[in-house]
Formats: C-alpha cells, sequence, structure tokens
C-alpha cells in the first residue's frame, strides 16, 4: 500500500543514541553559550559510540553522576507532576529522554566545580554516557528505585538526604 506504514512515528528512524541535540538543548535553554557547545560534544560523544550503550554501568560513573541524574528526574517530575516512578516506568514517553538529557546535561554544568582531576567536557560526556547506559538498559527504574528493587535506591538516598540537611 505504498508503504505508507513506514512513515508512522514507530518506523521512523530515532536519532543516533536515541537524543536529537535540539531538542535536548531546548530543554537546557538557560545554559550559557559555552555550555551549550559542550552539551553539543557529549551528545555527539554518546551519538559516535552506539556500542557502549550496552556496556556495564560503573558503579564510579554512577556514584558520580548519579546525583546529576536524580535531580535532573526530580526536577522533570516537579514540571510535569508525575512521580518519578511513574516516569520511569513509562519508559519516559515520547521525547522523554531528550528532555531528561537537557536537564541532566544542565545539571552537569551547574554541578561541575574543577575538582578531582576532571574537565569540564568530560565531566558532560560521562553523565550523558551514563544516562544513555540507563535508557538503552531500561535500567532508570532500577535505578531509582528502593532497595527491594533491586536498584540503588536514589529515592531513599535523596530522601536521608534531605532529612539530614533539612530535618
Amino acid at each position: 500500500t505504498g508503504g505508507q506504514e513506514y512513515n508512522s512515528p514507530h518506523h521512523r528512524q530515532q536519532p543516533q543514541g536515541g537524543f536529537d541535540t535540539n531538542t535536548v538543548l531546548s530543554h537546557a535553554d538557560d545554559v550559557v553559550e559555552e555550555d551549550r557547545g559542550m552539551i553539543s560534544q557529549a551528545l555527539e560523544h554518546v551519538h559516535k559510540n552506539p556500542q557502549q550503550h550496552q556496556d556495564q554501568i560503573d558503579e564510579g560513573d554512577l556514584s558520580k553522576y548519579g546525583p546529576m541524574i536524580f535531580s535532573a528526574l526530580s526536577s522533570a517530575t516537579s514540571k510535569s507532576g508525575i512521580d518519578i516512578g511513574t516516569l520511569v516506568s513509562g519508559g519516559l514517553g515520547e521525547g522523554g529522554g531528550n528532555e531528561l538529557m537537557g536537564l541532566v546535561m544542565k545539571q552537569a554544568g551547574k554541578s561541575f566545580n574543577g575538582g578531582g582531576g576532571e574537565d569540564k567536557q568530560s565531566m558532560m560526556n560521562g553523565a550523558a554516557m551514563t544516562l544513555a547506559k540507563l535508557v538503552a538498559q531500561k535500567q532508570l527504574s532500577s535505578f531509582v528505585g528502593g532497595s527491594n528493587s533491586g536498584g540503588l535506591g536514589m529515592l531513599e538516598i535523596g530522601e536521608t538526604l534531605l532529612k539530614s540537611r533539612f530535618g
């Protein structure tokens, strides 16, 4: 029938790595121009290394970039009114990965302090690749889930941190 079914959203090809640079940048709209360039480079790193998306997620990367990802998830859910569990268990929905990547990149830019011997571009690349792995391997729900989900319990860690800082 003329191949019309292949023009449906289901059959359209996603940008390599599953993230669209322009859409990601639109969700990181208030970052400085230098950071916009770094975000583009980080996404290029993700796009050029799709084989890494299935590599095991390094615990060191999770401890370094996990708080940025969790903060971005919290920000996304506060804007939408949807809880984190619902957001990640729903597979982020159409375009949700781009929004989350934009928020993670914005958070990474804000978090950089020049310490630890890592330059800002390397940190942006690492945060972007860690999120790409979590999304590609459908691990976001276990990343934020409680200890009974087999995840890292980021919700529980975040709650404990908030209670210790703010009572």
